[in-house]
Protein backbone atom coordinates (compact mmCIF):
# COMPACT_ATOMS: atom_id res chain seq x y z
CA UNK A 1 0.00 0.00 0.00
CA UNK A 2 3.00 2.42 0.98
CA UNK A 3 4.49 1.56 -2.27
CA UNK A 4 1.39 2.06 -4.48
CA UNK A 5 0.49 5.28 -2.70
CA UNK A 6 4.06 6.45 -3.92
CA UNK A 7 2.68 6.38 -7.22
CA UNK A 8 -0.59 7.01 -6.49
CA UNK A 9 -1.10 9.40 -3.68
CA UNK A 10 -4.50 10.73 -4.57
CA UNK A 11 -5.99 7.13 -4.65
CA UNK A 12 -8.15 7.29 -1.53
CA UNK A 13 -9.45 3.62 -0.79
CA UNK A 14 -5.59 2.90 -0.07
CA UNK A 15 -5.26 5.79 2.12
CA UNK A 16 -8.13 4.16 3.63
CA UNK A 17 -6.76 0.37 3.50
CA UNK A 18 -3.23 1.74 5.11
CA UNK A 19 -4.93 3.99 7.78
CA UNK A 20 -6.71 0.73 8.62
CA UNK A 21 -3.59 -1.62 8.87
CA UNK A 22 -2.20 1.39 10.93
CA UNK A 23 -4.97 1.40 13.68
CA UNK A 24 -4.49 -2.21 13.95
CA UNK A 25 -1.11 -2.47 14.59
CA UNK A 26 -1.37 0.61 17.38
CA UNK A 27 0.20 3.15 15.08
CA UNK A 28 -2.89 5.82 15.66
CA UNK A 29 -1.06 8.98 14.56
CA UNK A 30 -0.34 7.76 11.51
CA UNK A 31 -3.35 5.80 11.26
CA UNK A 32 -5.35 9.60 11.68
CA UNK A 33 -2.80 11.03 8.99
CA UNK A 34 -3.81 8.77 5.98
CA UNK A 35 -7.55 8.51 6.87
CA UNK A 36 -7.36 12.34 7.11
CA UNK A 37 -6.15 12.28 3.29
CA UNK A 38 -9.20 9.81 2.64
CA UNK A 39 -11.04 12.45 3.59
CA UNK A 40 -9.63 15.20 1.64
CA UNK A 41 -9.97 13.13 -1.29
CA UNK A 42 -13.37 11.61 -1.08
CA UNK A 43 -15.10 14.34 0.57
CA UNK A 44 -18.48 12.52 0.45
CA UNK A 45 -17.45 9.81 2.03
CA UNK A 46 -18.02 9.46 6.14
CA UNK A 47 -16.16 6.14 6.13
CA UNK A 48 -12.55 7.98 7.04
CA UNK A 49 -14.68 10.38 9.67
CA UNK A 50 -16.17 7.49 11.51
CA UNK A 51 -12.40 6.07 11.98
CA UNK A 52 -10.91 9.21 12.73
CA UNK A 53 -13.50 9.68 15.51
CA UNK A 54 -12.33 5.90 17.07
CA UNK A 55 -8.84 7.22 16.08
CA UNK A 56 -9.27 10.29 18.25
CA UNK A 57 -10.98 8.31 20.51
CA UNK A 58 -7.88 6.14 21.60
CA UNK A 59 -5.27 9.46 21.59
CA UNK A 60 -7.57 11.44 24.19
CA UNK A 61 -8.65 14.04 21.58
CA UNK A 62 -12.24 14.57 22.82
CA UNK A 63 -13.17 17.73 20.58
CA UNK A 64 -12.01 15.89 17.64
CA UNK A 65 -13.90 12.58 18.24
CA UNK A 66 -17.07 14.60 18.45
CA UNK A 67 -16.42 16.65 15.32
CA UNK A 68 -15.56 13.67 13.66
CA UNK A 69 -18.72 11.69 14.37
CA UNK A 70 -20.90 14.83 13.50
CA UNK A 71 -19.26 14.40 9.94
CA UNK A 72 -19.74 10.62 9.65
CA UNK A 73 -23.41 10.76 10.79
CA UNK A 74 -24.14 13.49 8.24
CA UNK A 75 -21.87 11.80 5.67
CA UNK A 76 -22.86 8.56 6.11
CA UNK A 77 -26.27 7.28 6.97
CA UNK A 78 -27.25 5.75 4.19
CA UNK A 79 -23.71 4.10 3.29
CA UNK A 80 -23.03 0.51 4.98
CA UNK A 81 -19.25 1.41 5.73
CA UNK A 82 -19.91 4.12 7.72
CA UNK A 83 -22.25 2.76 10.18
CA UNK A 84 -20.03 -0.55 10.49
CA UNK A 85 -17.12 1.84 11.26
CA UNK A 86 -19.53 4.04 13.36
CA UNK A 87 -20.40 1.21 15.50
CA UNK A 88 -16.62 -0.04 15.68
CA UNK A 89 -16.31 3.52 16.97
CA UNK A 90 -19.21 3.85 19.10
CA UNK A 91 -18.53 0.40 20.59
CA UNK A 92 -14.73 1.46 21.43
CA UNK A 93 -16.20 4.52 23.33
CA UNK A 94 -19.13 2.16 25.49
CA UNK A 95 -21.68 4.31 24.02
CA UNK A 96 -23.59 0.86 23.46
CA UNK A 97 -26.75 1.55 22.53
CA UNK A 98 -25.54 3.74 19.63
CA UNK A 99 -23.25 0.92 18.06
CA UNK A 100 -26.58 -0.96 18.68
CA UNK A 101 -28.21 1.20 16.29
CA UNK A 102 -25.18 2.18 14.11
CA UNK A 103 -24.74 -2.23 13.47
CA UNK A 104 -28.59 -2.26 12.59
CA UNK A 105 -28.18 0.08 10.35
CA UNK A 106 -25.61 -1.81 8.31
CA UNK A 107 -26.72 -4.60 8.52
CA UNK A 108 -30.35 -3.41 7.17
CA UNK A 109 -28.47 -1.44 4.34
CA UNK A 110 -26.25 -4.60 3.61
CA UNK A 111 -28.28 -7.83 4.37
CA UNK A 112 -26.02 -10.45 5.41
CA UNK A 113 -22.77 -8.51 6.29
CA UNK A 114 -21.51 -10.55 9.30
CA UNK A 115 -18.90 -7.89 9.89
CA UNK A 116 -22.80 -5.92 11.05
CA UNK A 117 -23.99 -8.70 12.64
CA UNK A 118 -21.16 -9.69 14.52
CA UNK A 119 -20.77 -6.22 15.87
CA UNK A 120 -24.55 -6.08 16.93
CA UNK A 121 -24.10 -9.67 18.60
CA UNK A 122 -21.10 -7.62 20.49
CA UNK A 123 -23.17 -4.34 21.19
CA UNK A 124 -26.60 -6.36 22.75
CA UNK A 125 -23.85 -8.57 24.96
CA UNK A 126 -22.57 -5.55 26.17
CA UNK A 127 -26.17 -4.07 27.46
CA UNK A 128 -26.58 -7.59 29.17
CA UNK A 129 -29.33 -8.58 26.36
CA UNK A 130 -27.61 -11.98 25.43
CA UNK A 131 -30.84 -13.56 23.81
CA UNK A 132 -30.58 -10.75 21.18
CA UNK A 133 -26.74 -11.31 21.10
CA UNK A 134 -27.38 -14.71 19.79
CA UNK A 135 -30.16 -14.14 17.73
CA UNK A 136 -27.61 -12.19 15.58
CA UNK A 137 -24.84 -14.90 15.85
CA UNK A 138 -27.66 -17.14 14.57
CA UNK A 139 -29.24 -15.06 11.81
CA UNK A 140 -25.46 -14.86 10.40
CA UNK A 141 -24.47 -19.06 10.23
CA UNK A 142 -28.60 -19.40 8.96
CA UNK A 143 -27.23 -17.53 6.05
CA UNK A 144 -23.55 -18.53 6.49
CA UNK A 145 -22.64 -22.28 7.92
CA UNK A 146 -19.18 -21.53 7.67
CA UNK A 147 -19.21 -17.99 8.75
CA UNK A 148 -16.58 -17.87 11.84
CA UNK A 149 -16.88 -14.89 13.09
CA UNK A 150 -20.66 -15.73 13.80
CA UNK A 151 -18.79 -18.66 16.15
CA UNK A 152 -16.57 -16.48 17.56
CA UNK A 153 -19.10 -13.87 18.44
CA UNK A 154 -21.37 -16.88 19.97
CA UNK A 155 -18.02 -17.76 22.47
CA UNK A 156 -17.84 -14.26 23.85
CA UNK A 157 -21.46 -13.73 24.08
CA UNK A 158 -21.46 -16.79 26.46
CA UNK A 159 -18.07 -15.74 28.17
CA UNK A 160 -20.19 -12.71 29.34
CA UNK A 161 -22.95 -14.60 30.25
CA UNK A 162 -20.23 -16.97 32.04
CA UNK A 163 -21.12 -20.16 30.19
CA UNK A 164 -17.43 -21.14 29.87
CA UNK A 165 -18.30 -24.41 28.35
CA UNK A 166 -20.64 -23.25 25.28
CA UNK A 167 -17.65 -20.81 24.85
CA UNK A 168 -15.41 -23.43 24.27
CA UNK A 169 -17.63 -25.25 22.05
CA UNK A 170 -18.20 -22.15 20.04
CA UNK A 171 -14.75 -21.02 19.83
CA UNK A 172 -13.73 -24.50 18.83
CA UNK A 173 -15.95 -24.37 15.92
CA UNK A 174 -14.29 -21.18 14.90
CA UNK A 175 -10.94 -22.81 15.30
CA UNK A 176 -11.87 -25.96 12.84
CA UNK A 177 -12.92 -23.83 10.29
CA UNK A 178 -10.36 -21.22 10.10
CA UNK A 179 -7.35 -22.17 12.39
CA UNK A 180 -5.03 -19.92 10.74
CA UNK A 181 -6.65 -16.81 12.04
CA UNK A 182 -4.99 -15.45 14.87
CA UNK A 183 -7.83 -14.32 16.55
CA UNK A 184 -9.35 -18.16 16.53
CA UNK A 185 -6.09 -18.63 19.17
CA UNK A 186 -6.61 -16.15 21.48
CA UNK A 187 -9.97 -16.60 22.40
CA UNK A 188 -9.31 -20.36 23.36
CA UNK A 189 -6.42 -18.98 25.36
CA UNK A 190 -9.01 -16.49 27.14
CA UNK A 191 -11.48 -19.38 27.31
CA UNK A 192 -9.03 -21.76 28.38
CA UNK A 193 -7.73 -19.19 30.96
CA UNK A 194 -11.06 -18.73 32.52
CA UNK A 195 -11.79 -22.56 33.08
CA UNK A 196 -7.94 -22.43 34.37
CA UNK A 197 -6.06 -24.09 32.26
CA UNK A 198 -3.22 -22.04 32.17
CA UNK A 199 -0.98 -24.62 30.08
CA UNK A 200 -3.28 -24.30 27.03
CA UNK A 201 -3.73 -21.11 27.24
CA UNK A 202 -0.73 -19.91 27.05
CA UNK A 203 0.00 -22.13 24.32
CA UNK A 204 -2.84 -20.77 22.70
CA UNK A 205 -2.08 -17.25 23.17
CA UNK A 206 1.99 -18.39 21.80
CA UNK A 207 0.27 -19.26 18.52
CA UNK A 208 -1.98 -16.34 18.47
CA UNK A 209 0.83 -13.88 18.78
CA UNK A 210 2.98 -16.24 16.17
CA UNK A 211 0.33 -15.66 13.80
CA UNK A 212 -0.02 -11.96 14.47
CA UNK A 213 2.11 -9.94 16.55
CA UNK A 214 -0.57 -7.30 16.81
CA UNK A 215 -3.52 -9.43 18.38
CA UNK A 216 -4.17 -7.38 21.41
CA UNK A 217 -6.22 -10.01 23.00
CA UNK A 218 -3.48 -12.42 22.53
CA UNK A 219 -0.49 -10.06 24.02
CA UNK A 220 -3.22 -9.60 27.18
CA UNK A 221 -3.33 -13.49 27.25
CA UNK A 222 0.39 -14.59 26.91
CA UNK A 223 0.88 -11.44 30.24
CA UNK A 224 -1.68 -13.85 31.75
CA UNK A 225 -0.39 -17.01 31.41
CA UNK A 226 3.25 -16.02 31.99
CA UNK A 227 1.99 -14.43 35.11
CA UNK A 228 0.26 -17.19 36.29
CA UNK A 229 3.79 -19.18 35.48
CA UNK A 230 6.10 -16.45 37.90
CA UNK A 231 7.57 -15.56 34.37
CA UNK A 232 7.62 -12.07 35.28
CA UNK A 233 9.89 -10.16 32.39
CA UNK A 234 7.41 -12.05 29.23
CA UNK A 235 4.49 -10.95 31.33
CA UNK A 236 5.38 -7.77 31.87
CA UNK A 237 6.31 -6.79 27.61
CA UNK A 238 3.49 -8.63 26.57
CA UNK A 239 1.11 -6.80 29.23
CA UNK A 240 2.76 -3.44 28.08
CA UNK A 241 1.98 -4.48 24.59
CA UNK A 242 -1.61 -5.07 25.11
CA UNK A 243 -1.67 -1.62 26.27
CA UNK A 244 -0.45 -0.13 23.58
CA UNK A 245 -2.51 -2.10 20.79
CA UNK A 246 -5.66 -1.26 23.02
CA UNK A 247 -4.85 2.22 25.37
CA UNK A 248 -8.91 2.03 25.96
CA UNK A 249 -8.93 -1.66 26.86
CA UNK A 250 -10.05 -1.99 30.49
CA UNK A 251 -8.77 -5.68 31.29
CA UNK A 252 -5.17 -4.88 29.64
CA UNK A 253 -5.04 -2.34 32.29
CA UNK A 254 -6.00 -4.80 34.97
CA UNK A 255 -3.49 -7.32 33.49
CA UNK A 256 -0.80 -4.50 33.84
CA UNK A 257 -1.40 -3.81 37.54
CA UNK A 258 -0.90 -7.62 38.12
CA UNK A 259 2.42 -7.43 36.68
CA UNK A 260 3.70 -4.25 38.22
CA UNK A 261 2.71 -5.97 41.68
CA UNK A 262 5.00 -8.63 40.59
CA UNK A 263 7.46 -6.42 39.66
CA UNK A 264 7.26 -4.67 43.27
CA UNK A 265 6.33 -0.99 41.77
CA UNK A 266 2.88 -0.33 43.68
CA UNK A 267 2.50 3.00 42.36
CA UNK A 268 2.21 2.25 38.75
CA UNK A 269 0.35 -0.95 39.77
CA UNK A 270 -1.86 1.65 41.39
CA UNK A 271 -2.26 3.76 38.26
CA UNK A 272 -2.59 1.17 35.96
CA UNK A 273 -5.44 -0.38 38.68
CA UNK A 274 -7.24 3.24 38.56
CA UNK A 275 -7.26 2.96 34.72
CA UNK A 276 -9.09 -0.24 35.07
CA UNK A 277 -11.73 1.07 36.98
CA UNK A 278 -12.26 4.35 34.85
CA UNK A 279 -12.40 1.89 31.63
CA UNK A 280 -14.69 -1.03 33.42
CA UNK A 281 -17.97 -2.21 31.84
CA UNK A 282 -19.78 -4.84 33.43
CA UNK A 283 -19.78 -8.42 31.88
CA UNK A 284 -19.26 -11.78 33.99
CA UNK A 285 -15.67 -12.69 34.23
CA UNK A 286 -14.56 -8.82 34.60
CA UNK A 287 -16.56 -8.79 38.04
CA UNK A 288 -13.43 -10.62 40.02
CA UNK A 289 -11.16 -8.57 38.32
CA UNK A 290 -13.06 -5.50 39.62
CA UNK A 291 -13.50 -6.56 43.12
CA UNK A 292 -9.89 -7.90 43.18
CA UNK A 293 -8.66 -4.20 42.06
CA UNK A 294 -10.74 -2.32 44.52
CA UNK A 295 -9.49 -4.79 47.26
CA UNK A 296 -6.04 -3.74 46.36
CA UNK A 297 -7.01 -0.32 46.04
CA UNK A 298 -7.93 0.08 49.39
CA UNK A 299 -5.06 -1.39 50.85
CA UNK A 300 -2.68 0.53 49.41
CA UNK A 301 0.09 2.35 51.61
Amino acid sequence: LEALLREKPDHSDAHHLLGSLYLETGRFEEAATEFGKASVLAPENGAPHAALARIHYLLDDTEQVERELVLAVLLGADDSLTQLLLGDAYLEMRRFGLAEDAYARSAELTPGSTWSLAGLASSHSAQGEYEQALKACETGLEMYLEAFDMYLSRGYVHIHQGDLERALEAFSEAAKLTPERSNVHSALSFVHYLRGDVAESLMEAEEAVRRNPYDRLGQEQLALAYHARGDQDRAMAAAQEAVRLGPKTDTAYYVLGLCYIDAGEPEKAVEAFETFLDLYWDRAYVRDWKEEAVALLEVRP
